[in-house]
């Protein structure tokens, strides 16, 4: 005889009934997270990460795309997130949080308490909505982990094989078929202008290092390898 499921399920809606006390309340997959009124030295942290942000995207334009508030982020009723960071795109700000469904990067500021719903729960939420970039911040460790959900799930919906990886690059496992393989692919790219390495000495010889680059940057690869794929 199955057992009933005792775990409450919430959605979205739910949320809006919380109390206004200071906490955090998000789902993830109708599973309610509550998490502690942020530290004074989280707090720190994150005004500096937004203040070298800020910086870094002024100059393009996009200073006013980045985002420091408790911004209600949900793509369906069992999952809303408020991340501490967020870069959204400019087409998608209006005056309502519920037009943001594609965020250029995610950030959050690791505590002890929520590593495993960071580095787990939320890197699978985050993939699964092709968010493009996703920071963990570990400040005891001094440490920033990046994802790259959007790449990885591109990549391997061409049937190539990407390594999760939490560095600046994404190693790409390539088809022993004649054509197709990673020394192929690497000649290919380098006809388009992409240049990217090839890690044969370090003994993968079916595999490419790429570099993680801007938006535009990742988007040219992800097309040239799909052009490269079909053809």
């Amino acid at each position: 005889m199955a057992m009933p499921n005792l775990v409450p399920r919430y959605t979205a809606a739910d949320l809006a009934k919380m109390p206004d006390d200071g906490k955090r309340y998000e789902l993830i997959a109708g599973e309610l997270i509550v998490s502690p009124a942020p530290s004074v030295h989280h707090q720190i942290v994150l005004g500096r990460l937004c203040h070298a942000l800020g910086r870094y995207l002024e100059p393009m334009g996009l200073r006013d795309t980045l985002f420091d508030v408790a911004a209600d982020i949900s793509w369906d009723e069992e999952n809303l997130v408020q991340p501490d960071l967020l870069v959204v795109r400019p087409e998608e700000l209006s005056r309502s949080w519920t037009t943001v469904r594609n965020l250029r990067l995610a950030v959050e500021v690791m505590s002890p308490s929520s590593s495993r719903r960071d580095r787990v729960d939320k890197r699978r939420l985050y993939q699964q909505h092709q968010v493009e970039t996703y920071w963990i911040v570990e400040p005891g460790a001094q440490l920033v982990e990046q994802w790259r959900p959007y790449l990885i799930q591109q990549l391997g919906g061409l049937g190539l094989e990407p390594v999760p990886s939490a560095a600046n690059f994404v190693l790409v496992g390539f088809p022993k078929t004649p054509g197709k393989t990673a020394k192929d692919a690497e000649a290919y790219l380098a006809s388009k202008g992409i240049i990217v390495r090839g890690v044969a000495g370090y003994g993968l010889p079916d595999h490419l290092r790429i570099t993680i680059g801007l938006e535009e940057h990742n988007r040219a690869v992800v097309e040239a390898l799909a052009a490269f794929v079909q053809s």
